[in-house]
């Protein structure tokens, strides 16, 4: 690619990954914005802070297609980092923009009494999850703060995890993490799920990225073949994790969590599977700030980019509830109604309206059932 790239995405996006694949592998003129964000522009994103995309962009293709850019700055990146003490919904996260960080990877290695070592360990771990593992993350396309991850004490408590020791400073990590296994599995077919959460003082687990590992899927990374797992027979495994940018705080714990179920997130196993875990060759590797360079230029101002104006004539609703019926079947049941919308130079207005029901056995991954009724007025 020669077409210079402006790159935007956002923590709580599905994106995010991808958009830093594409950005190191590109030669051309190139910037990056990385912000605490769900699935929304930066100028009308959540959680704050927010950036000013029309501005952004204006800038950008006044530089690089009039060949004018009137001495404003288009180089340099944009990364958000996280100062995320606890869990929970948060209108503006605190933090630092930066420009980029020197890093290296720490290791830590898993191992016996739930704890992620400073050293190679031996033994091994079976790890068999409920089928109602993974009601705790929510949403893929998060577009609202209430689409994002609960407190993962739940899904921990149904998960193998591995936790480090209490920091005794704070650190920060800005890249993508990768969790290294020595795995085998008693099926042909299965995922094996991980997650990397932070747990707080207050004991609080907080998502910090998951990642599904297809255990057919070759182990090169390129997912390129497919083919039936030898059963019994261990092999490596190298899963990156999603891209973060945090602040871990000091008395705070990292926590690997694995398990072989993640619904209503991903489909099940088609049947439930054993996955045995080697600890002599399975890690935990970090990318550790060893220095940060901070944003030397301005955000730029939040202005209003609405194509049409609006007012909003009844309010917006969301109700998430997760229920347990007599025989364990675990049942998510998501309301969300946008409220009606006037727009004001037509008088059209528009209401959406969504109820979906996701359901799972504990012990039956052909159980999982959904259904979602979609209405859209105007």
């Amino acid at each position: 690619m020669k077409v210079p790239t402006l790159l935007i995405g956002g923590y709580h996006d599905a994106y995010t990954n991808a958009i830093m694949r594409t950005f190191d592998g590109l030669a051309c003129n190139k910037r990056v914005i990385i912000g605490p964000w769900v699935h929304l522009y930066p100028h009308i994103a959540i959680p704050k802070p927010q950036w000013g995309f029309c501005t952004e962009a204006i800038r950008w293709f006044n530089c690089h297609l009039k060949n004018n850019n009137n001495g404003a700055d288009t180089d340099g990146n944009a990364i958000f980092v996280q100062d995320i003490p606890t869990v929970g919904e948060r209108d503006e996260v605190q933090g630092q923009w930066i420009e980029g960080a020197e890093t290296e990877m720490k290791t830590w290695y898993l191992g016996g009494a739930s704890k992620l070592h400073r050293n190679s360990q031996i033994g091994k771990q079976e790890i068999h999850s409920k089928e109602t593992t993974g009601a705790c993350t929510v949403t893929y396309f998060p577009v609202a703060l209430s689409d994002t991850p609960r407190d993962q004490r739940k899904d921990d408590s149904l998960s193998a995890v591995f936790d480090t020791e209490v920091f005794e400073e704070s650190c920060y990590f800005i890249g993508r993490p990768v969790i290294k296994l020595l795995v085998a599995c008693d099926k042909p077919i299965g995922t094996l799920f991980t997650r990397l959460c932070v747990i707080g003082m207050d004991g609080s687990s907080r998502l910090v990225g998951y990642m599904p590992y297809n255990l057919n899927h070759s182990d090169d990374g390129k997912h390129e073949t497919v083919t039936d797992i030898e059963v019994g027979q261990f092999h490596e495994i190298v899963i990156e994790q999603d891209y973060i940018g945090e602040m871990i705080h000091k008395g705070s714990k990292l926590r690997v969590a694995l398990s072989t179920a993640f619904y209503p997130m991903c489909l099940p196993n088609p049947e439930p599977i054993i996955v045995i875990v080697d600890f002599s060759h399975s890690s935990l590797e970090m990318p550790l700030a060893t220095s940060i360079t901070p944003l030397k230029r301005s955000i730029p101002a939040v202005t209003s980019c609405v194509a049409l104006p609006y007012k909003q004539d009844s309010s917006p609703y969301y109700l998430r509830t997760v229920t347990e019926e007599s025989d364990g079947t675990q049942v998510i049941t998501i309301v969300s109604k946008s409220g009606k919308k006037r727009y004001e130079p037509h008088d059209l207005c528009t209401e959406v309206d969504m109820v979906r029901k996701e359901s799972i056995g504990p012990d039956d991954p052909t159980s999982a059932k959904m259904n979602i009724e979609y209405t859209a007025k105007w």
